[in-house]
């Protein structure tokens, strides 16, 4: 809903309403979306919990062993989670049962690799040639990943911060203070991705499983989805 109009002369305001939904793919998903905004009252303020349990029923339940998540397949698989230790416990489980499955943090949740920092330690120059960083890879850093120089170095270009023979620590400087790797946003290779809702983003997989715990106690074990 949008309020417009001239407050300051005493106007009243122009009361707008928006019904057209513009995020969703399909006339069910669009359904769905009605339902889930009625259950929520007339006034988008006064939830109704029985509207949403036959939602949700509506949609139909399945146990998380039986989502279909093989490596290589081409849609994109999310089971999205009300909480972080949900979220943890159902990604254990889908490990557990060898399901290839990813859990998910979001693009604050992905995190620089530890091995910038030793790699660059105690260099004073504001660029680094790239037969440098090798030479200094194999010294300061190779022994303790397993990850090899040109993985570093792909990584390094992808962030835009190497040219193919200079690395600009300057620009490297500002692209760690200023958010997660690109390389890393986004980038779903598990067949199943176990996030909890409010990290994940409209349209963002092409099917989504809600869990729903059987109890509502810390420490239950994932059961359903």
């Amino acid at each position: 809903m949008l309020m417009g109009g001239q407050y300051a002369d005493g106007i009243a305001p122009e009361r707008m309403e928006l019904r057209q939904y513009r995020r969703f793919d399909t006339p069910e998903m669009l359904v769905c979306v009605e339902r889930g905004a009625r259950s929520n009252g007339a006034d988008g303020l006064s939830p109704d919990g029985s509207q949403v349990d036959r939602l949700l029923a509506d949609l139909g339940r399945c146990g998380i062993d039986a989502i279909p998540a093989e490596p290589g397949d081409s849609r994109s698989r999310a089971v999205l989670t009300r909480t972080n230790l949900e979220a943890y416990q159902v990604w254990k489980r889908c490990v557990a049962n060898g399901i290839d499955a990813d859990l998910w943090r979001g693009a604050q949740g992905a995190y620089w690799p530890g091995w910038i920092a030793r790699l660059f330690l105690g260099f004073m120059q504001e660029t680094i040639s790239v037969n440098l960083v090798r030479e200094r890879w194999a010294s300061h850093v190779a022994p303790y990943v397993p990850l090899t120089a040109d993985e570093a170095i792909d990584f390094l270009t992808n962030e835009g911060t190497c040219d193919g023979d200079t690395v600009d620590l300057r620009e490297l400087n500002r692209v760690v203070s200023n958010g997660a790797p690109s390389s890393i946003r986004g980038a779903h290779k598990a067949a199943l991705i176990v996030s909890t809702i409010h990290r994940s983003k409209g349209l963002e997989f092409d099917e989504v499983y809600l869990y729903e715990p059987r109890k509502n106690t810390v420490g239950d074990p994932p059961r359903s989805a």
